[in-house]
This record gives C-alpha cells, sequence and structure tokens, in this order.
C-alpha cells in the first residue's frame, strides 16, 4: 500500500474558534490515548517509510497550537519529512503581537517547513500578515485555505482574493469549497447543528466563480498531485482549490492519507473506525 502522506491529529486541548462549519464535528472524536500514541510513533514512521509518504501534516480535531509540547514534539519525530501544520492561526496571531512571535520561533527550531491557515473572512488576510511577514523571515512557507461560504461577500472576485493574499505575503493560496462528507453519522445535535449550516450557508455558486476566474487567469499549472488537485501558478503564487472538506474515498492500492489519530492507532479514513491498520 501507498500513500500520499501521513496525517497526525495532535491530542486535543480544545479550540478557540467556534466555527460553526467545522468538519470535526461531525466525524467524530476520539479518546487520546498518549501512552499509546507514543508507543506506537516507532511503528508509524516504519510504515510510513513503506509507503513512500512524501510529507507529514499535523492537525488535529482541535486547535493544535493549544498543545504547544505535543506539536512541537511530533515535528521533531518527523523533521526526516517536510511538515506542515494547519491552523486557525488565532493563537499565532496573539502571541506575535504581544510576544513578538516566540511560538513561531520555537515551531522552527523544531523543523516546521510550513504553517497552512484557514481563513474564512477575506479580512482576516490583514489581520494575519505581519505574522505572515515573520514567519517567512524564518525560512517557513505560508499557505492560506480560504473556506467559501456566504461569510464571504458575494461579489468577492478571484483577482481580490489573490491580491490579498500577495499583499499579506502568504505564497500558497487554496479555495477549499465546504461541503457534508460523506459516511458520516449526522444523528448527534453537534453534527446534526453543522450539517444544517453547511446547507443553509454554504455558497457552491460563489465556490464556482472564484475557481473559474482563476483558470481565467494562469494556465501554468505547475502539478497535478495524486489525489486530483491542480496547483497552478498564478502571478507567483500557488494555487489550488478542493471540492471538498474531508477525502473521503480513494483506490485500493493509494491511499490519500495515513491518519495517525489522537488514540494511537493509524487508520485510512477520518471518519470509519473500521479503516484502522492496527
Amino acid at each position: 500500500m501507498r500513500a500520499q502522506n501521513l496525517t497526525i491529529a495532535v491530542p486535543d486541548k480544545g479550540c478557540d474558534k467556534n466555527c460553526p462549519y467545522c468538519v470535526s464535528k461531525m466525524t467524530g472524536a476520539i479518546s487520546a490515548n498518549e501512552t499509546l500514541l507514543l508507543r506506537n510513533l516507532p511503528k508509524v514512521k516504519s510504515i510510513a517509510r513503506a509507503a513512500q509518504v512524501t510529507s507529514v501534516l499535523l492537525t488535529g480535531k482541535g486547535e493544535p497550537t493549544l498543545n504547544l509540547p505535543w506539536t512541537e514534539r511530533l515535528i521533531e519525530e518527523f523533521a526526516e519529512w517536510p511538515v506542515e501544520l494547519q491552523t486557525n492561526g488565532l493563537r499565532l496571531a496573539a502571541d506575535m503581537k504581544n510576544h513578538n512571535g516566540a511560538i513561531i520561533d520555537k515551531l522552527a527550531i523544531a523543523g516546521l517547513n510550513l504553517l497552512a491557515f484557514s481563513l474564512d473572512q477575506i479580512t482576516q488576510f490583514d489581520d494575519m500578515a505581519p505574522m505572515f511577514s515573520a514567519l517567512r523571515k524564518r525560512g517557513i512557507l505560508v499557505r492560506v485555505t480560504l473556506n467559501v461560504t456566504d461569510l464571504l461577500p458575494a461579489e468577492l472576485t478571484f483577482d481580490e482574493a489573490l491580491q490579498r493574499c500577495k499583499q499579506s505575503q502568504a505564497q500558497q493560496f487554496s479555495l477549499r469549497q465546504i461541503t457534508i462528507p460523506n459516511h458520516v453519522n449526522l444523528s448527534g445535535d453537534e453534527a446534526s447543528a453543522v450539517a444544517t449550516w453547511i446547507k443553509a450557508h454554504g455558497t457552491p455558486a460563489l465556490y464556482d466563480k472564484l475557481v473559474g476566474q482563476m483558470k481565467e487567469r494562469s494556465t501554468h499549472l505547475l502539478r497535478e498531485l495524486p489525489y486530483g488537485a491542480k496547483v497552478y501558478d498564478v502571478d507567483g503564487v500557488a494555487v489550488t482549490y478542493f471540492d471538498y472538506c474531508v477525502q473521503d474515498n480513494h483506490g485500493d492500492d493509494d491511499v490519500r492519507s495515513l491518519i495517525l489519530q489522537e488514540d494511537g492507532h493509524l487508520y485510512t479514513s477520518w471518519n470509519s473506525l473500521a479503516s484502522a491498520l492496527f
């Protein structure tokens, strides 16, 4: 079995942003078992090498930067691969303002290569700009993923979003359509509320408009990723787009991600306990 990357869920210490479209609330919580997680790290690294993964992604059911000890440790443990960390950016922005970026200094020393920020309002580019500049000075790439819902203005154009991205000094930009994942149990109150919000506030027309305008701007295809996403060079920014929030399906011998969840087990799907490999 081959895998494109290894995704690791940092043990959950909560979240400081209550996103109404949060996919984690639909894929279910798993109780952390930090002892088993530690014990299985060598096995996970061996399997990752055998599966020929090319990168490691740190994410979580909560906000990873609220559990810095584990985040730093995992960056160090998997430093032989390029390591990306996903964040909403709130704690990092506050630390940048109050402590001149002490946390991103720690992340850089640990070996982080890329910080991926999940934003849902166009003004957040301005809020994050000082931190993006500081990250670039520390040699960490910045990716912004813009979650497309009606929290964005309907008149937003791709050119406007791209200019915000460039002005903030982010080097990579992704558009993500907010969707309800396949194969999830929506019977719980929390999951049901998220699904209801997405149905009411999802904006596929705006997403299609932005992606269409992006394609009109650039024919410079940089690369096509194995799971179908295409990366374009648009005025010096690496741009891609995703029609989904969670990858649900894959081939029999080639999976997008091996997923190490906080219970210490390795899975091939976020929303299926039956997908555990060990």
